[in-house]
């Protein structure tokens, strides 16, 4: 997958990349003023250069999986377990708010699993986006 964007910021070999938000998204208006991803990278680039950056599908469909589906599944499972639980520890209280606690509870421990899942794998830079071409700025 390849994305044009431009770069916004520069320092210390750090530039920071606004891509504008694919066709496909056109009627999400989850982005604002049209830039939805902004992206910091080591890159021989200035302010204003536009730059091609590419990140394999097989990458982008992993880490759509990993953080997207792992805390909605958590949350789902944690919702089970407080319906399976509210009986056995006998609360008196709304059995959907129970499961919907636990569920909560499950989704942030699949929040903090994808942080730590993250640090993990930038580690081993196999979710850098790559830098493959940098259009320079006419002047």
């Amino acid at each position: 997958m390849v994305r044009t964007g431009e770069v916004v910021e520069r320092e210390d070999g750090v530039v920071s990349v606004v891509f504008e938000r694919p066709e496909a998204c056109a009627h999400c208006n989850g982005c604002v003023n049209h830039q939805c991803t902004r992206v910091e990278m080591r890159a021989d680039a200035d302010v204003g250069d536009m730059i091609d950056v590419e990140m394999p599908e097989k990458t982008v469909v992993k880490a759509s999986m990993i953080f997207y589906i792992l805390p909605l599944g958590l949350m789902l499972l944690g919702m089970y377990v407080g319906s399976l639980f509210y009986g056995a520890l006998g609360y008196t209280f709304n059995r959907e708010m129970f499961a919907a606690l636990f569920g909560l509870a499950f989704m942030a421990l699949g929040f903090y699993a994808v942080y730590r899942v993250d640090r993990r794998l930038r580690k081993r830079q196999e979710w850098e986006p790559k830098v493959i071409r940098v259009h320079k700025k006419e002047k």
